[in-house]
């Protein structure tokens, strides 16, 4: 075959662009892609390493450690999400006016008040994450060795905790790039971590090595982000609160520009993390280990398919924030729509393989499709998680505008969720806890918080 003409290069390459723009394909979203293809590889090699090292009733305290681990998300109380959207006008307004200019005070400000903030929540989360372990890990029927293992586990968390705003406040200020390639080179290592630590037989020391990893990426992200903030000649004083100037919009103020945004988000957060995040921990206390571990297995698989689809979210999020603070408002909502059918198409698609592979691996080993839920059960749990999702494409959106979150309608969409959760799992175990949550979802919150979206757009 000979070589191609320039005509046929010209159209591949053309071809090749249409599809890059169809799916919104850059080096950012690519680094997030990575990170959840390694994800879904590397999570059936860690479920083979937790099968073959953890007993069932040790797998049901592994996971239920990752739940307390995830408690973060309660204190992080949805201010990341703030913070890259602060970040992303302050740092459109530093390049319209320039480095010397007070925005670039502003921004400055920004950053040691979201400091502050999170070293105070990570001193409490600590203490709630030892006394919520403690007070379920002791009236479970947990084997020995839990103890030692959240002694470590918790202390790690904060650190993480505390140094969580950097990739926020980076990835705000436009390096998406540096933030989404650290974030895959921190689940790499991770990943790594917890393999050789099952393997060398640590067995629940095994999560202590990950939140060690986690902890210094972002020490080595605190770094960045210290050089990447614009450097002025000297502190404009004009930008910073006084009893003077407290009225000038040009100044930054915490109560003014973040609280109204920060404590709508909180409450929500709080909320979601109530209603969605604590499902093994609810088996684990009532119907003990074993279902807690199933579940939790599952929810490892599913998560990681969630997280592949907010890929093409989160990495555009930053982007609208910006369009919307440089007013191009069309340019980011037409940017929107099309993230929102990508991201969904991929969620339901991920769902629908996973409920047809777990029978599939009884052909591997019998017993392995007993380690999850039924397939049945993962379709409960899709249907639910692409109601979350739609809500989570419009709740995306208002903050990259600056709007404020819809507090009545998520509190009533995600309390619904919670309380329903909770009692069906009492009364009929996973099957309750997935059926609830998909009836909670589809029929309450994403119905609600779209009726509100709408008028919000309107």
């Amino acid at each position: 075959m000979g070589e191609p003409t320039k005509h046929e290069r010209e159209g591949s390459g053309s071809a090749l662009a249409r599809w890059v723009a169809l799916f919104q394909l850059d080096r950012t979203l690519l680094f997030a892609l990575s990170s959840r293809v390694w994800q879904a590889a590397s999570g059936p090699i860690t479920i083979a390493l937790v099968i073959h090292f953890l007993s069932g009733a040790e797998q049901g305290v592994y996971y239920s450690l990752v739940s307390i681990v995830g408690v973060q998300a309660f204190f992080e109380l949805g201010l990341l999400n703030v913070l890259i959207s602060q970040a992303g006008h302050a740092q459109a307004a530093v390049q319209a006016d320039g480095p010397t200019d007070s925005a670039a005070e502003r921004l400055r400000q920004l950053v040691r008040s979201s400091r502050r903030w999170f070293a105070v929540a990570a001193v409490l989360y600590a203490v709630a994450a030892w006394v919520f372990g403690t007070g379920v890990f002791g009236h479970s029927d947990a084997p020995s060795g839990w103890e030692p293992a959240l002694a470590l586990v918790v202390p790690m968390s904060a650190a993480s905790l505390a140094l969580s705003p950097v990739l926020a406040l980076l990835e705000g200020i436009g390096q998406r790039q540096y933030v989404y390639g650290l974030r895959l080179l921190q689940m790499m290592a991770g990943s790594v971590a917890v393999w050789l630590a099952l393997w060398m037989g640590l067995g629940l020391y095994a999560l202590v090595a990950a939140t060690a990893v986690q902890a210094i990426c972002l020490l080595i992200a605190s770094a960045r982000l210290k050089r990447e903030l614009p450097r002025t000649d000297a502190v404009h004083v004009g930008a910073i609160a006084t009893d003077e100037n407290l009225d000038d919009p040009e100044v930054f103020r915490w109560t003014r520009d973040v609280l109204p945004l920060q404590w709508r988000v909180a409450v929500i957060s709080a909320a979601y993390h109530f209603a969605t995040q604590l499902f093994p921990l609810i088996l684990m206390t009532y119907h003990g280990s074993v279902a807690s571990g199933r579940l939790g297995m599952t929810l490892t698989v599913t998560t990681a398919i969630q997280m592949l689809a907010l890929s093409w979210v989160q990495t555009k999020y930053s982007v609208a924030a910006r369009h919307h603070g440089a007013g191009a408002r069309e340019v980011a909502g037409e940017m929107w729509r099309r993230t929102a059918v990508i991201s969904g198409i991929v969620l339901a698609a991920g769902f629908l393989v996973l409920a047809a592979i777990i029978p599939a691996l009884g052909w591997i080993r019998p017993s392995l499709p007993q380690r999850f839920i039924e397939p049945g059960q993962v379709l409960w749990l899709g249907l639910g998680a692409l109601a979350n999702h739609g809500v989570a494409l419009q709740s995306f959106y208002v903050l990259s505008r600056g709007g404020r979150p819809f507090l009545v309608a998520s509190l009533i969409g995600l309390l619904t969720c919670g309380f329903g959760v909770w009692a069906a799992g009492y009364a009929f175990g996973t099957t309750g806890i997935v059926v609830a949550y998909a009836a909670a979802m589809t029929l309450v919150f994403l119905p609600l918080h779209t009726w509100v979206y709408f008028q919000f757009r309107r």
